[in-house]
C-alpha cells in the first residue's frame, strides 16, 4: 500500500468504522509487530505464510466473537497491559487449537492422554492467577508448556518400526531450540541394531513426557542426561 503503513490503516479502519473486525497479517511474527498490531484495533493477528484453511478458520474465529472488541475493553479495566495480555490470549487459543487438530477425538491412549496433559496445564495456570502476580508472566509461561504438547502431538504419529537412538537424537535437537537454557546430554550405549523398537503412540509420548518431566524439575534451566 504505497503511502500508507499496515498499522495506521488498521487505524483509520477502526476510527471510520469502530465495529468491523479487522485481521492482521503479516511476515513479521515477532511480539512487537504482534503487539502493535493489536494496539493499532487489529482484533486477531497471524503470521504468513498460512494455508487456505488456516486463513479460514481465523476468519470463522473471528466473525463467531462478536464479544471480542468487549472483551479488550474490559480487560483494559482490569490491567495495565491489556496488548500483552491479549497477544498471549490469542498465542495460547492459537497453540490449543493446533493441539486438538493433531490429536482429533481418537480413542488412541496416547491421544487421550495429550488431551489431558494441555486441559491440566491450562487449569494449573488458571489456578495460579492471583493478586500479586503478573498474569502475562503466567500465560506466557502456559505458552512454553503448552508448546511442548504440541511437539508430543506432533510426533505421537510417527508409528511403525524406528530406531530409538535416532528418534530420541531429533527430539532433544527439538528441546534445545524450546529450552535454549537447559543443556542435554545423550548417551547411546546401547548399539541402534539391538534398538529397533515397534512405536506406538504410548511408547514416543512416555519417551518424551520423561525428558520434558526432568526439565520442568530443573526449572528450565541446568542440564538433563538422557542415557
Amino acid at each position: 500500500m504505497p503511502g500508507v503503513h499496515g498499522l495506521e490503516m488498521v487505524s483509520r479502519m477502526n476510527s471510520q468504522v469502530p465495529d468491523q473486525i479487522v485481521i492482521g497479517i503479516s511476515g513479521y511474527g515477532s511480539l512487537n509487530v504482534r503487539a502493535a498490531f493489536c494496539k493499532s484495533g487489529a482484533f486477531v493477528f497471524v503470521a504468513k505464510p498460512l494455508s487456505p484453511n488456516e486463513l479460514r478458520t481465523i476468519i470463522e474465529y473471528a466473525i463467531t466473537r462478536p464479544c471480542g472488541r468487549i472483551f479488550k475493553k474490559d480487560l483494559g479495566e482490569m490491567c495495565d497491559d491489556v496488548v500483552g495480555i491479549w497477544c498471549v490470549l490469542h498465542d495460547v487459543a492459537e497453540l490449543l487449537a493446533e493441539i486438538l487438530a493433531a490429536v482429533g477425538h481418537g480413542n488412541d491412549i496416547a491421544q487421550e492422554l495429550l488431551r489431558h496433559k494441555a486441559k491440566h496445564l491450562v487449569n494449573d495456570s488458571i489456578s495460579r492467577l492471583g493478586p500479586g502476580l503478573e498474569p502475562v508472566d503466567i500465560l506466557r509461561s502456559l505458552y512454553v508448556r503448552l508448546r511442548c504438547v504440541n511437539r508430543l502431538a506432533r510426533i505421537v504419529g510417527r508409528l511403525g518400526v524406528q530406531r530409538i537412538g535416532t528418534f530420541v537424537q531429533e527430539l532433544v535437537a527439538d528441546l534445545q531450540r524450546i529450552h535454549p537454557r537447559v543443556q542435554f546430554e545423550f548417551v547411546n550405549e546401547i548399539e541402534d541394531i539391538e534398538a529397533r523398537i515397534n512405536f506406538g503412540g504410548v511408547v514416543i509420548l512416555a519417551v518424551a513426557e520423561l525428558i520434558d518431566n526432568a526439565i520442568s524439575a530443573i526449572h528450565e534451566s541446568g542440564r538433563v542426561l538422557i542415557a
